[in-house]
């Protein structure tokens, strides 16, 4: 299963897709496995979500136009979903990392990696044609291909690094294709914000993943300068009126010189940090009494988090999404491990951390973070 931004990326090296990702540079990635990305999203889960209609997060859409939920929610009779998708259009489930736990592993894990927000959205489509238009994001994109065929038609960006979507916006799609690409099960495709791109299914059907890498830009300083400002009575007072020349000037001139304070305090490392600290995990439940050596053990924390040194058996002030904990020499150790290589299992981490611990230590580690929610079992059927 794919779990971490190297998993992702392979087999080429983490470091190289980071250079592509700086740089901006679109990026194709071949699978040398093509079903390596099937347990992210299997058919059975598929078919379940469609099934329990679960339609808060999820809309049908073709050419850019969300179709009207009557034409599809008919009560228990299937027929009507199945038309739809058979006229073309495609089945899109925002947020499915909310819904499937092995993709919210993934995006936790990317999360932790990037150090930045990370959305992630599924595609169905099962006949020719495609949900959107030509269009570009307001973020960047790694798409994943899971099932069937697509291609994608790519335009290389007009607007460089833009704010906003372009679900309105002119796409001169007679111009030459940067490029063209028919991704295939297990694929990835690196697509930087300001890109034009248009999918359509190859052949049969396809499902995709597509992964929003959200990273904060210099307008989001803007918005925590504001909320500064916002602060300050002065810069909140009405301004003279245009005929009082003299004081809007002198009102003008404090405006600014305040203006420039609020600039001077900026730190670009404290507003990272700051939003590191208050990202909270996205917790999860582990009920099941078994503790099995071969349970795969997964972090549900989106950030790495600063971890002291254990020392002796006292308990340790750590500090995770704006909260307090006070976590066991065990507990401490068992993070720093999986921060640094995600996915190892219950048997592996006891082996490891026990014969300087103890084994009972440990174990007790593992269930006080099960507890928190921080850790969650990914359990070999």
């Amino acid at each position: 299963m794919l779990g971490s931004l190297a998993d992702v990326v392979s087999p080429i090296p983490v470091g190289e897709f980071l250079c592509a990702f700086q740089g901006k540079k679109r990026l194709y990635i071949k699978a040398t496995e093509p079903a390596r990305a099937d347990s992210l999203l299997p058919w059975r889960d598929i078919e379940t979500m469609i099934s329990m209609r679960d339609f808060d997060d999820m809309e049908a859409m073709q050419n850019g136009m969300v179709l009207p939920p009557q034409l599809y929610r008919t009560g228990p009779d299937m027929s009507a979903f199945h038309d739809l998708l058979d006229q073309g259009a495609s089945i899109v489930v925002r947020q499915v990392q909310l819904k499937i736990p092995q993709i919210q592993w993934l995006a936790t894990a990317l999360e932790r990696q990037m150090g930045f927000g990370v959305g992630v959205n599924a595609y169905f489509s099962f006949s020719k044609g495609g949900a959107f238009k030509p269009h570009w994001d307001r973020h960047d994109v790694l798409i994943v291909q899971i099932h069937g065929k697509k291609t994608w038609r790519i335009w290389d960006a007009k607007l460089k690094n833009p704010i906003e979507r372009s679900w309105n916006a002119k796409h001169d799609i007679t111009e030459a294709n940067a490029e063209e690409l028919e991704l295939s099960p297990g694929d990835v495709l690196y697509i930087p914000r300001g890109e034009p791109h248009a999918a359509s299914v190859s052949d049969g059907g396809s499902v995709h993943l597509s992964i929003g890498l959200d990273c904060p830009n210099g307008m989001d300083l803007l918005q925590q300068l504001n909320q500064a400002a916002a602060q300050d009575e002065f810069l909140r007072s009405d301004l003279p009126p245009q005929e009082a020349e003299a004081r809007l000037r002198e009102h003008e001139a404090e405006l600014k010189t305040r203006l420039h304070r609020l600039v001077d305090t900026l730190d670009i490392m404290t507003f990272l940090k700051e939003d590191d600290a208050n990202r909270p995990p996205v917790r999860q439940v582990s009920l099941a009494s078994s503790e099995a050596a071969s349970d795969v053990l997964r972090l549900t924390l989106r950030r790495r988090v600063p971890l002291p040194e254990a020392s002796g058996d006292e308990t340790q002030p750590v500090t995770i999404g704006g909260t307090v904990y006070s976590l066991s020499p065990a507990s401490i150790d068992i993070l720093r491990r999986l921060f640094a290589r995600d996915g190892q299992s219950r048997g592996v981490l006891i082996d490891a951390l026990s014969p300087r611990l103890g084994k009972g230590a440990v174990t007790n580690g593992l269930r006080e973070l099960s507890r928190l929610g921080f850790l969650v079992t990914d359990r070999a059927v």
